[in-house]
């Protein structure tokens, strides 16, 4: 009995060694180059199944996104198309301040929503973004924008056009596993083509996996929350989404 133990605690030796040399390994490494920071070009599409709410049924749809970097510079563009009606998202990122555990940068989105034969909506949001990574498996996103939406709505006559001044937010968690597995957490008032009001909330949890150097899979899973007075929230849908 005593050898088994001795054993034991022999292997536990070598197994705590061994952890411990790759996890400094794997700090050296990432020292000065934090994974959040690097610039990736890509190209993808998305399927996704909303549950709806109470005037907007169950639906699927399908997103296209492109995203390409120059130097500071971050440009995306993305559509997304449903029964229901399209959405179409144009974005620039400028990063003017780099240290090495994070950045700022400024950011400007711009949206056209479509929803069938009742509106058009323009959703414009410029803003800030911070990110930072602290350690090699652990970064955070903050987005805060203003955002000024301008919907013209065909059945009324006198006022169709209804401008609306508000905010955006977005805070996100980003954990990085092994195998090129990345989670994350976050909460918004915002995603890539949904923009709404801030007591609208969207809480989600995504996952992605690198599986070779040109091929990344990932999927979401978002719930919608309505803020009623301060504290009390009320479910409206599910969103899934695989890319």
């Amino acid at each position: 009995m005593k050898k088994r133990t001795f054993t034991l605690k022999i292997f536990l030796l070598i197994l705590l060694a061994s952890f411990s040399s790759s996890l400094n390994a794997q700090e050296k490494t990432d020292v000065g180059s934090p994974k959040l920071f690097e610039a990736v070009n890509y190209a993808g599409g998305n399927i996704g199944l909303s549950t709806g709410t109470t005037g907007d049924g169950h639906h699927f749809f399908a997103e296209g996104l492109f995203q390409y970097n120059l130097k500071d510079w971050t440009f995306f563009a993305g559509a997304q198309a449903s029964k229901d009606g399209g959405s179409i998202t144009l974005s620039v990122q400028y990063w003017p301040f780099t240290w090495e555990r994070s950045r700022l940068g400024a950011k400007l989105i711009y949206n056209l929503d479509i929803y069938g034969d009742i509106s058009i909506t323009n959703n414009i949001l410029p803003g800030i973004t911070v990110e930072c990574q602290p350690t090699p498996w652990f970064a955070f996103r903050i987005d805060t924008f203003y955002l000024f939406k301008g919907r013209f709505i065909y059945a009324l006559q006198d006022q169709a056009f209804q401008p609306v001044n508000t905010f955006a937010y977005r805070q996100e968690l980003l954990f990085y596993l092994p195998h090129d597995i990345t989670l994350s957490q976050y909460v918004a008032t915002y995603s890539s083509f949904r923009y709404t009001q801030p007591a609208d909330l969207e809480l989600g949890l995504a996952a992605s996996w690198d599986m070779d150097e040109n091929l990344t899979f990932t999927a979401d899973i978002t719930s919608r929350q309505i803020i009623y007075y301060l504290f009390t929230t009320a479910f409206t849908a599910w969103e899934f989404r695989l890319g």
